[in-house]
Parts: structure tokens; C-alpha cells; sequence
């Protein structure tokens, strides 16, 4: 009994040992795909500069192709400057030179985060800037040129004036009239000095100027150059004049003349006055003369060369162009004395006022 159990048992594990053996085998296969995308998207989170990208602005999103090397354009606005740029990460302030940046060629998506300081003017000053830009491709018709935030269309001639541009770091920028940004640059006014305008190259290239505390207004030359704005140089524009008025007029029974002329005037852009203008009449436009040691007055009537009366605040003389002779009036003419009149010598006082009148072309803001 117990040799056959252990018999049949040998056979079972047998069975079982063969039965492992010849047990059929099985496989499953799985196919693996990669989509590679033609483009990446790069976020863009600038709040207080403009992001610019091949002469466009982007606001949150650009898409670029797939192993492109991107070129940021960084583009604070007035009163900002670069403070940090972070690009996917990494701090890279220190790679951006000319207020650009090239990133990495793109193999993923990613992100770009510009942050910006305030600026502090060096004084409280503000500037009358003109001046011309060579080197455009463009009708400069089609072109307007920025300055701090403010805008002007470039002349056809290629020039461009800002009637008030504050001492500061300044962002400059060239667009056409599609609004694509062609070209920056940077303008830097430093403190006023006592002493005549000067200009002050940095290590990297950049001019600063440093106006006289006389400067009124600044002369720019501009050269657009592989997309920037590159200030080759800077003079003081501000007018210059020196005003004949007549010292003394002599009033006879037949009248006087007296004539307002330049001796000479520099600096005058084209379109401007240089304005000369009279007070001390009467309400009736009289000039009131006083005789000597007493109270006794003589009113002489003041009227302009074609006899029309003349005002208080007036303007009797305007200068354009730099001409020496008032391209408008220029002459006063004194009526003649007439009545009874006590013997002495009569005598009073005008005053002669200037001021500088710019007229700014269409489309400056």
C-alpha cells in the first residue's frame, strides 16, 4: 500500500514536470509615436515696457519656430528703465546689451518676465529737442519718431522737433505709419552745468549730454543703423538774438517814426517768431508824456506803418527765419502834436517785450 501511493506519486510530479515544459508562450507589442511641434509659444509678461519682435509688438504670447534664436527688443517706458529679465527661469539681466536680448534656440515653451525701476530726472528742466535723422530707407513722410512716451512725425527732410522733453534717460523709437517699430536708441539729458553743452561717450559707445544751465533747446543728429537709433552728436539750438529798439524817439509838430530791427539772430528753426510786442499806452492807445517838473500830460497817439491803432501787448515786430528785418511790422509811427501845449520838455516810457513763438508741425503730440 504505501509503495504504490509513493509510486503514483513519482508519476503525478512527473506529469506535472513535463506538463511545465511544453506550456506555450505569448507576446503584446506597443507602438511608441513623438509628436515634435513646428513652433513653440513664449509667454510674455512685460507690464511697464514694450516686448518687440521682428518690428512688432507682443503683449503675451509670441509663437516661434521650433531651434529659432529669438531677438528681444526691451523697450522700457518713460520713466522706467530694465530693471530684471528673466528668461524661462534664469536671470539673464546680464546678457542683455542695447536693450536687447537673444534667447536660446527654442525647444520647448517658455516665458519671458521683464521687470522695471523707476527713473528720477537729475533736475527739473525741460528741453526743446529738434534735430534730423539720416540713414532711413523710407519716405521719411511714412516715419515718426518717440522720445520719452511722446510722439512727433518726421519732416521730409527728415527732421523733428519736441517742444518739451524733461532732462532723464529717455527710450527712442522709430516706427512707420503702420506702427511697426523699425529702430530704438537712447537719449540721456544729465544734469545742467554752468558751463556750454557738452557731450560724454561711455565705455560702450552711448553719448550723454550735459546742457549748459542756459540750454533752452538741443540739436540732435540721429544715424538709423541695423535697427537702432545711434545719437552721433548734440549742440546747443537754443535762439540767440540781439533786438535795435530805439533808445529815444524825438517827437516833433509832424510826427516821429521809430523802427525795430535785428542786429542778429541765430538758431531760429523754420516756422518760428521771434516776436517783439509794446505796452504803456493809455486805454485809447496813446503814449502819455509828462512834462518836466510839473503834472501836465500830452497823449501822442501810436499807430503801426499803415495807420492802424496800436495796443497794449501787441505785437509791433515779428522776426522769421533768422532775418535781421521784421518780416512782420517793424514800424511804429508817432502822430503828430496838435492844440494848445505849455512850453517844456515832455517825456515817457515804453516797454518792449520778446518772446520766442514755436509752431509745431501736424501730428506732433
Amino acid at each position: 500500500m504505501n509503495r504504490f501511493i509513493r509510486k503514483g506519486m513519482a508519476i503525478f510530479l512527473s506529469g506535472c514536470v513535463f506538463a511545465l515544459m511544453v506550456s506555450p508562450t505569448s507576446a503584446e507589442e506597443t507602438e511608441v509615436t513623438v509628436s515634435v511641434p513646428k513652433q513653440h509659444e513664449v509667454t510674455i509678461d512685460s507690464k511697464d515696457g514694450r516686448i518687440v519682435v521682428n518690428q512688432s509688438v507682443v503683449n503675451t504670447k509670441l509663437q516661434a519656430d521650433r531651434h529659432s534664436e529669438v531677438t528681444y527688443w526691451i523697450l522700457p517706458d518713460a520713466g522706467k528703465e530694465i530693471q530684471t529679465v528673466v528668461y524661462d527661469g534664469v536671470d539673464v539681466t546680464d546678457q542683455v546689451a542695447d536693450h536687447e536680448y537673444t534667447a536660446p534656440k527654442l525647444v520647448r515653451d517658455a516665458s519671458l518676465t521683464v521687470t522695471y525701476g523707476d527713473i528720477e530726472a537729475p533736475d527739473e528742466n525741460t528741453y526743446i529737442i529738434n534735430g534730423s535723422i539720416t540713414g532711413t530707407d523710407q519716405t521719411p513722410d511714412n516715419l515718426s519718431l518717440e522720445i520719452g512716451g511722446k510722439k512727433t512725425i518726421i519732416g521730409k527732410d527728415g527732421s523733428f522737433i519736441f517742444p518739451n522733453i524733461s532732462s532723464g534717460l529717455h527710450t527712442m523709437v522709430l516706427m512707420n505709419q503702420n506702427e511697426n517699430i523699425l529702430a530704438h536708441g537712447v537719449l540721456n539729458i544729465e544734469k545742467a552745468q554752468d558751463n556750454d553743452l557738452q557731450t560724454v561717450t561711455s565705455e560702450d559707445g552711448n553719448i550723454s549730454i550735459i546742457p549748459s544751465l542756459k540750454t533752452g533747446n538741443i540739436a540732435l543728429q540721429i544715424l538709423l543703423e541695423e535697427g537702432h537709433l545711434v545719437l552721433l552728436g548734440a549742440a546747443d539750438s537754443t535762439p540767440e538774438y540781439i533786438i535795435n529798439i530805439p533808445e529815444k524817439v524825438t517827437i516833433g509838430n509832424t510826427g516821429s517814426e521809430a523802427e525795430i530791427t535785428a542786429y542778429s539772430i541765430k538758431n531760429m528753426l523754420e516756422g518760428d517768431s521771434l516776436n517783439v510786442s509794446i505796452s504803456g499806452l493809455d486805454e485809447e492807445g496813446n503814449a502819455v508824456l509828462i512834462r518836466q517838473y510839473a503834472t501836465d500830460t500830452l497823449l501822442v497817439p501810436v499807430q503801426d506803418a499803415q495807420g492802424n491803432p496800436i495796443s497794449n501787448n501787441d505785437v509791433i515786430a515779428s522776426f522769421k527765419n533768422n532775418g535781421l528785418t521784421a518780416a512782420e511790422g517793424g514800424k511804429i509811427v508817432f502822430g503828430a502834436l496838435t492844440g494848445e501845449k505849455k512850453a517844456g520838455s515832455y517825456t515817457g516810457k515804453l516797454t518792449f517785450t520778446f518772446s520766442y513763438e514755436r509752431t509745431l508741425e501736424e501730428g506732433t503730440e
